[in-house]
């Protein structure tokens, strides 16, 4: 297995349809294209988080808590047989981020509770507070991404399109449900990312838009707004 660190602000905003190719096209004039994007089309990804027996971590997000991680296994264009385990941490708008490679056997046991796989890669204080809290595995999000980049300051701008819940049932071997739709009626998630500054150009013709800033958290959305179909998802505090 390998692992990676990242560090950068992040900053999200809804964005009507009615504009995504307006910024697309602007996007594409001033960054590269990620190279997921083939041939300019959307990539999936698919995140299954994790929370404690208390859901401690959906928690110090509703309240607000500024220094605050989540838990979570991601999968890209529903590939299951190998994906990522996520540490994301919180202070502020600054996120750090660090990944584990994983693949066959071991998704199953981070899956099952057992984390042991994911020891000796330097987070394995971590890792103890997983298993000490009984972490488990609490919902599944997936959404379509397009995603633009520049060589320096981290900087990375995404599109996150059609975000939706699928409960918290996980098999490698079926695809997910059709999912409960998580953001605002006709509009998507931009992401702003970077470690020092943006180009002044990109924000100048962003601003251009009725961008609305949002905090909203991809994992707090699926607790809280799929109850309707997802019983089992209810945050234990509010069963």
């Amino acid at each position: 297995m390998s692992s990676i660190d990242i560090k950068r602000l992040e900053i999200k905003y809804f964005v009507r349809d009615s504009d995504l190719q307006a910024i697309i096209a602007i996007l594409s004039s001033q960054m590269l294209l990620d190279e997921n994007c083939d041939d300019h089309k959307p990539y999936t990804l698919t995140s299954l988080y994790f929370d404690d027996i208390t859901d401690v971590d959906l928690r110090e997000k509703l309240n607000g808590v500024s220094r605050r991680k989540k838990y979570r296994l991601r999968f890209y264009n529903e590939v299951r047989s190998t994906g990522k385990f996520e540490i994301k941490r919180k202070v502020g708008q600054t996120v750090s981020k660090s990944s584990i490679s994983v693949a066959g056997g071991e998704i199953e046991e981070v899956i099952s509770g057992n984390f042991s796989s994911l020891y000796d890669h330097g987070y394995d204080a971590e890792i103890k507070v997983m298993e000490l809290g009984n972490y488990r595995p609490k919902c599944i999000v997936s959404y379509e991404r397009i995603a633009f980049f520049l060589p320096y300051n981290q900087i990375r701008v995404t599109l996150d399109l059609n975000l939706r819940s699928h409960g918290h049932s996980f098999s490698h071997n079926h695809h997910l449900s059709e999912g409960v739709s998580l953001c605002p009626q006709g509009h998507q998630i931009l992401e702003i990312k970077f470690s020092d500054s943006l180009p002044r150009a990109i924000l100048d013709q962003l601003s251009l838009f009725p961008l609305v800033r949002t905090a909203i958290s991809k994992y707090a959305a699926s607790r809280l707004f799929s109850i309707s179909e997802y019983h089992r998802d209810l945050p234990y505090f509010a069963s």
